[in-house]
């Protein structure tokens, strides 16, 4: 399987804009990269970025200020 490069581009600033992005069941992904910059006014924790499995919600959760592994702060 080749690398995919995604530019992902959000019409509006607000927090009902996301992506969903399906991988197939037979693509089992060993490691990833993620970068961001975040910089909000927002007092609460907000998340960025969530990924789950059909059999793991919320496997890795990032939030402004800490991050959850399979449920677990790290």
């Amino acid at each position: 399987i080749e690398p995919l490069s995604y530019d992902v581009v959000f019409p509006s600033k607000d927090n009902c804009s996301y992506l969903d992005q399906n991988v197939p069941q037979s693509v089992e992904l060993r490691k990833f990269t993620l970068c961001f910059w975040m910089k909000t006014a927002d007092e609460g924790n907000g998340t960025p970025f969530s990924y789950a499995r059909s059999q793991v919600l919320n496997q890795l959760v990032i939030q402004k200020d800490r991050f959850f592994v399979n449920g677990y702060y790290k």
